[in-house]
């Protein structure tokens, strides 16, 4: 009932007082809960019955409003009740099952992962559920005690004849709801530290129970019993580099960064073989390893090379530096260059082998793929080693390239004539695209700087004489320009049609003005159209807040001077002369001068379900798409396939709009 009409329900509830729970403040309504019955009742109800229904409903009806956007003192004491008293305390209560217990926790997670979702959607209790999981040593210790565990111990419960196969189960699925809070909670933080928050001290610490967080996700990855596990430690153990590189300016206790060399050549195994395997078998999985390894190469140079090389040790002197609780990691000798190319070359020629059906088929493995490169060679100092082995082959130039044949040969339609996906299709290519000629132009300048440190001083300024012939033949004769590298690539390109072509088709994506006022007069016909809706009590499956909202905006809008001329109007025939008319204009008919223009004019100005601007920041990491409307988003606000609102045809706009500002900003 929550889901298909919360706006009756949640009344309903609220004058109930269904927990015993008049009006009080947010702190008493937590204390009245943490010491009345409920608390005893889910005791008691956990202890004498078998799947704990009661337990599971709570935890439940808590899941749904949090979903739906309840923003009262209902929901936030069951929160905080849920996320500080039986989360923390339900690992020691008595159950007549024993599986029972792992699914209290997986429901406790389900509420915790919606509450981090939902942190922007409900401001007033948003921010202090956020602050709770970010500041509360209980909460942060739990975590760790479900997830900080290796896969050697997981491996072990399957031989052991102790535990049911639902009690493993249920263990792995709590790890694995675990790990995703973990990052979530690390991802969504990682941009506004003005501190250091308990939660993260916690994560990164060395001492933390029952390992270190750090240790456990790189045991983790190689668990290859559930690959949804390998990927939510590959991505945590992402953001944990990334996170340690900035709250250095914080640090007030230890920080692990490393791990046991056993473990680290562990790891290194784990991800070549995923690399040399999941490709075909798993691309989510293949994906996560290759963006963990890029937010390595980005944030933990020392790290990445002990990976890729597979013969990390520890440098004795750093150890001995201002912070002794650090572990730093020194570079392998860089000479054994053979165990480099035999891992992670190979993994990634791997890949580039079928870069063009990639290319075609827009998997996300060539785009992570390439993010990866692309770090590598902004990071040259650290990598030129590794650069070597892939500067030095021209194999690997040519299959990079690749996509740049694959793109000639195809027929480019104009974005008037595709579709979303289409458009969506182009995006993913022009950005791949983008990224190899980054690629190589960063090579050509390594390639240059190479050349001039080799110059004598006297001869640095010296340009070589003669025609322009003479000097391209002398450029390429550069021993630091190995035959079919980059710059023969690129100059092959130049010479043919294709990078004329490619120009060409770069230059045809311009910012399309008209999608971008259709997409928002679309936004005004569903405006308008929710106004009808809830102002009839018609409210639907609409969230909370998004009534609110529609509340908010008309109420604004019967204080304009238009809207009061049109009043008498509008009582005749309610809202459908100012959505015929929006309508018209969004088939290119132009309203004409008056009420209805300037009422049209004013919504435009509320630019509601527009992307927030935050939403479209991103790292080297993010897929650099900026969105003026991320229709995935507005799906599950609206609840399109609820049949509430009936604007299907309006999706088209507001789908050309997100691809093609996509494409502009690539």
């Amino acid at each position: 009932m929550l889901k298909c009409s919360p706006s009756y329900v949640v009344k309903v509830v609220s004058s109930a007082h269904i927990f015993g729970m008049g009006d009080v403040t947010l702190r008493g309504a937590g204390i009245q809960l943490l010491s009345g019955n409920l608390s005893r009742m889910l005791l008691a109800d956990c202890e004498q019955n078998e799947d704990a229904p009661l337990t599971i409903s709570v935890l439940e009806f808590t899941s749904v409003l949090v979903e739906i956007g309840v923003d009262d003192s209902i929901v936030s004491p069951l929160v905080l009740f849920c996320v500080q008293y039986v989360l923390v305390n339900h690992e020691h209560w008595r159950y007549k099952s024993k599986h029972v217990r792992w699914k209290v926790t997986s429901k406790v997670f389900e509420l915790m992962r919606k509450c981090i979702k939902e942190f922007q959607n409900i401001k007033n209790i948003g921010r202090t559920i956020q602050d709770v999981l970010l500041n509360d040593l209980s909460i942060a210790n739990t975590l760790c005690r479900i997830m900080c565990i290796t896969s050697q111990s997981l491996e072990r419960l399957f031989v052991s004849h102790i535990y049911e196969l639902k009690v493993i189960k249920g263990l792995e699925n709590a790890v694995y709801s675990a790990l995703d809070i973990t990052y979530s909670l690390l991802d969504i933080s990682k941009d506004n530290l003005s501190g250091l928050p308990v939660f993260h001290q916690v994560m990164l610490s060395s001492s933390t129970k029952p390992i270190p967080l750090f240790s456990a996700v790189v045991s983790l990855v190689s668990y290859s019993r559930n690959s949804v596990i390998q990927i939510a430690a590959a991505k945590v153990l992402s953001v944990l580099c990334n996170t340690a590189a900035k709250v250095q300016p914080y640090l007030t206790d230890s920080i692990c960064l490393v791990s046991e060399d056993l473990q680290i050549r562990s790891l290194s195994a784990s991800v070549h073989g995923i690399l040399d395997v999941e490709a075909t078998r798993n691309e989510d999985l293949f994906v996560a390893v290759i963006e963990m390894l890029t937010s390595v190469a980005l944030y933990q140079p020392a790290f990445f090379i002990s990976i890729s090389s597979t013969l990390p040790y520890l440098d004795d002197k750093a150890s001995n530096t201002q912070h002794k609780d650090i572990q730093l990691l020194k570079a392998p000798a860089l000479g054994s260059l053979s165990s480099m190319k035999t891992g992670l070359f190979d993994s990634v020629m791997q890949a580039l082998d079928g870069s063009r059906a990639l290319f075609d088929s827009g998997s996300p493995i060539l785009l992570s793929v390439l993010k990866l490169l692309k770090t590598l060679w902004q990071g040259v100092a650290q990598y030129i080693s590794i650069l070597e082995i892939f500067r030095n082959s021209g194999v690997f130039w040519k299959k990079l390239s690749s996509c740049f044949l694959a793109s000639d040969a195809q027929v480019h339609p104009s974005i008037e004539s595709l579709n979303g996906d289409d458009i969506l299709h182009s995006a993913y290519r022009f950005k791949c695209q983008a990224m190899v000629l980054e690629i190589m132009a960063y090579d050509m300048f390594l390639q240059r700087k190479m050349t001039e440190d080799e110059m004598p001083e006297s001869g640095i300024n010296e340009q070589p004489k003669g025609s322009s012939e003479q000097r391209l033949s002398t450029r390429i004769a550069d021993p630091n320009n190995p035959p079919g590298g980059s710059q023969d690539i690129l100059s092959n390109l130049c010479e043919s049609t294709i990078m004329g072509n490619l120009i060409q088709q770069f230059s045809s994506c311009d910012y399309r003005n008209k999608f971008i006022f259709q997409a928002k007069i679309a936004v005004n016909l569903c405006i308008v159209d929710l106004i009808a809706k809830v102002s009839n009590c018609c409210a639907g499956s609409l969230s909370l807040p998004l009534v609110e909202k529609i509340y908010q905006i008309f109420g604004k809008l019967r204080e304009q001077p238009a809207f009061s001329s049109l009043l008498e109007h509008y009582s005749l025939y309610g809202y459908s002369d100012f959505y015929y008319h929006l309508q018209g204009e969004l088939e290119g008919r132009e309203i004409s001068p008056g009420p209805f223009k300037e009422l049209s004019k004013y919504l435009l100005q509320l630019e509601l379900f527009k992307s927030d601007d935050r939403d479209n920041e991103g790292d080297n990491l993010s897929n650099g798409d900026v969105y003026l409307y991320d229709i995935h988003a507005c799906r599950q606000i609206l609840h399109w396939n609820s049949g509430i609102i009936q604007i299907g045809r309006h999706q088209r706009w507001l789908q050309r709009t997100c691809c093609s500002t996509c494409v502009k900003q690539m």
